[in-house]
């Protein structure tokens, strides 16, 4: 199960949604559908949520050198437990929107 404190990140949470609907990505495919975030940003957060256990790699291939990893949702891992909610204030789930940085 995942933390609030890793899920409720703004760009993560737009990285897992970009996911449902049992959606294979590459990071590529989702710098194409989140072209706002900064790439460097964008591949720190997917590493994140892919060591929280909330992506998973599936595959991987080189591309110019580089792996490109494809991921999916573990959907079970991307939810909060009533007691993780029961927990929350607003002020300790208060986040600026911008920049979108890694925190």
């Amino acid at each position: 199960m995942a933390s609030a404190d890793l899920l409720l990140h703004p760009v993560r949470l737009r990285i897992v949604q970009a996911f449902l609907g049992d959606r294979a990505l590459t990071t590529t495919a989702l710098k194409s559908e989140l072209p706002e975030v900064p790439a460097g940003s964008l591949y720190w957060h997917v590493a994140r949520l892919v060591d929280g256990g909330v992506l998973a790699v599936v595959s991987g291939r080189r591309v110019r050198g580089a792996l490109e990893r494809t991921c999916v949702l573990r959907a079970s891992a991307a939810h909060l437990s009533l007691d993780e909610i029961a927990k929350m204030t607003p002020t300790s789930t208060a986040r600026p929107s911008w920049p979108l940085s890694p925190a």
